[in-house]
């Protein structure tokens, strides 16, 4: 069996210290409930994530901002940055494996990134045409629609 990169003690440690920080009541043992839940593969620690957010937010928004962050943060350095390093011992991988691992977590992000923003350029673009033509102004857009009209039928 391969030892878990983060130990439940040390998470619920820093979750402790965290919820203690933040003024919500009951750290200790919220911290406790993390370390028990964070044993139940997959789902444990996301379950464990929500209820501390959930309490921390009911303390004040900032504690429940400050422990979202947090405990997102958390998350994305144990399953990004430890786990392959250990696993990657335990299992002997070599380290060109892991900066492939690295190099296709990489692509994953910014493959999303641009899917976003092409997203979000196909809806602005419409929009920023149609407020140019407003203020009299012609985009490229419409001298290119110009062009294509003048070559589909040429004038005698």
């Amino acid at each position: 069996m391969v030892a878990s990169p983060s130990s439940p003690r040390k998470q619920r440690s820093a979750c402790a210290l965290v919820l203690y920080i933040a003024g919500v009541p009951y750290a200790l043992a919220l911290g406790l409930l993390v370390a028990i839940l964070d044993l139940i593969p997959l789902a444990g620690a996301t379950l464990a994530g929500i209820i501390i957010v959930t309490v921390a937010f009911l303390t004040s928004t900032t504690a429940g901002v400050v422990v979202a962050v947090f405990f997102v943060l958390y998350q994305q350095l144990e399953n990004h940055l430890l786990q392959p390093l250990v696993y990657g011992r335990t299992v002997e991988l070599s380290p060109l494996g892991a900066l492939t691992f690295y190099f296709d977590i990489a692509k994953a992000i910014w493959s999303a990134a641009r899917l976003a923003a092409s997203v979000i350029d196909a809806r602005d673009l419409d929009h920023a045409n149609e407020l140019l033509r407003g203020l009299g102004v012609r985009s490229e857009l419409d001298y290119e629609r110009d062009a294509l009209h003048t070559v589909r039928h040429p004038s005698n």
